[in-house]
């Protein structure tokens, strides 16, 4: 099992709606240009179990050694191999989205168009940034992660034919923007390096500002140890005379895309 007993059931609802708006007499003016306009709106829940089983149990191991006796030996023992978490529960996602799907120009130009907003919350995380590692602690995960999403999607496709050929060309696009909410970060970090209330997958590295370009320009600026003319020149951030983790600025972009696309054509 992956959640302790009373949390291994949850009720995740959702709800939809639509409006076949075209269908109105007050929608005939437009007949031919737009047909079959349809509204909608949705809300849903849905419960993620894709964790590790057993975390709410104390788990024991075999092949820790223990040293007893007068004359000290090796004896084989058992010892506590987690720290456990007996309030896991599901990550829950809520997502709303309203949209529209419409068939335009006598039906050559069909599109469908959404917006969605989405909040993770209960995301299993450990308290690794506000607890530090020299108190050697081993946590367990714990449900605190906090992830908001929103963003459009946004499809078109147009189709014709030409005498004995006929031909569709169609394309697709989705923006999504991501925010940590919560991830348990420490309170003392520099504003130059928060993850909360920015985009999930951002990455620390230091700004530059050119090269050393002699001896003289590099005894005169902080430097990492061992560096010579012609390396690079890392920028003091926090103006303290040195180079070091402290100047790390957060970069807000990441192998994540936030904008994703495709065409498709076709011909007969």
């Amino acid at each position: 099992f992956n959640f302790p007993k009373d949390k291994r059931f949850g009720t995740f609802p959702a709800v939809t709606a639509g409006w076949n708006i075209s269908k109105e007499p007050f929608m005939a003016g437009v007949k031919g240009f737009a047909d079959n306009i349809k509204l909608r709106v949705s809300y849903g829940e849905m419960g993620n179990d894709r964790i590790p089983s057993y975390q709410y149990l104390t788990k024991y191991g075999v092949g820790s050694y223990y040293i007893f006796g007068e004359s000290p030996t090796y004896n084989a023992g058992m010892d506590i191999t987690n720290v456990p978490n007996t309030n896991i529960t599901w990550e829950v996602a809520k997502t709303w989205n309203a949209g529209f799907d419409a068939e335009l120009f006598n039906g050559n130009l069909s599109m469908s168009l959404d917006y969605f907003y989405e909040k993770r919350r209960g995301i299993l995380i450990t308290r690794n940034e506000s607890v530090p590692a020299y108190t050697s602690l081993e946590l367990p995960q714990e449900n605190l992660g906090k992830v908001d999403n929103s963003g459009i999607e946004l499809v078109l496709n147009h189709a014709r034919q030409l005498g004995d050929v006929s031909y569709n060309i169609g394309g697709n696009l989705t923006f999504n923007r991501s925010k940590i909410v919560y991830m348990d970060e420490p309170a003392g970090v520099a504003e130059y390096q928060k993850k909360e209330g920015h985009p999930v997958n951002s990455f620390l590295a230091y700004e530059t500002d050119g090269i050393f370009n002699s001896q003289a320009e590099l005894d005169s600026y902080p430097h990492l140890g061992g560096e010579v003319p012609g390396g690079i020149k890392y920028l003091d951030i926090n103006e303290d005379g040195k180079i070091d983790d402290n100047d790390m600025v957060r970069q807000y972009t990441s192998a994540t895309p936030e904008l994703q696309f495709g065409l498709n054509l076709g011909m007969n």
